[in-house]
């Protein structure tokens, strides 16, 4: 007589096979109506458009991808519509933004055209920084809450 786990294993086993045959056909579906849609003519071409927006079922905005001045910029938004993840090229950089809940970037991270790069932490309310830089020599410098420069290694040359 069987013992429940064979029976269970067995089970299982069947589960698997029912499921492997449902994406078959699930996929063999999908390539059925992508063909009859493009009726044979598989050049779809460029998609030109100056914004694109993804949108949840609400119409909420998730992610846009649209021109800024020199390039482009891709944007996530969070449930709240705010900019949580910005990544864009422009004129002067390549860089990639995170915010928090306040619009506050709060890590940085860009390289640019003249040829430095660098990351920054910010504190809440762009108040304090951690700048890690590198162009001709690297640096790390500190900044307080007010902006003012607290540390720097190597130090700078007075």
């Amino acid at each position: 007589m069987p013992s429940a786990a064979d029976h269970l294993e067995s089970r299982l086993a069947h589960v698997e096979v029912r499921l492997r045959r449902q994406r078959f056909a699930i996929a063999l579906g999908a390539t059925f109506l992508l063909a009859s849609a493009f009726r044979g003519d598989t050049r779809l071409g460029p998609l030109r458009t100056t914004e694109l927006q993804l949108i949840d079922a609400a119409g909420q905005r998730l992610a846009q991808l649209a021109p800024v001045a020199g390039g482009a910029a891709l944007t996530l938004y969070d449930s709240a519509g705010r900019a949580r993840l910005r990544l864009f090229h422009d004129t002067a950089q390549t860089a990639l933004f995170l915010h928090d809940t306040t619009q506050t970037i709060r890590v940085g991270l860009a390289q640019f055209n003249h040829g430095g790069g660098g990351l920054a932490l910010h504190g809440p309310h762009s108040r304090g920084a951690a700048v890690l830089y590198f162009k001709s020599r690297g640096t790390l410098t500190f900044y307080g809450d007010s902006g003012q420069h607290l540390y720097q290694v190597p130090e700078r040359p007075d």
